[in-house]
């Protein structure tokens, strides 16, 4: 569970740093 919390920290972070297009349709890339 801890590593859980960890990855969604990173992956928060990672969110904020790219523009909210790129982070909006990973999968449309």
């Amino acid at each position: 569970m801890a590593l859980s919390t960890k990855v969604r920290m990173s992956v928060s972070a990672l969110v904020r740093t790219v523009p909210d297009g790129d982070v909006t349709a990973p999968s449309g890339s």
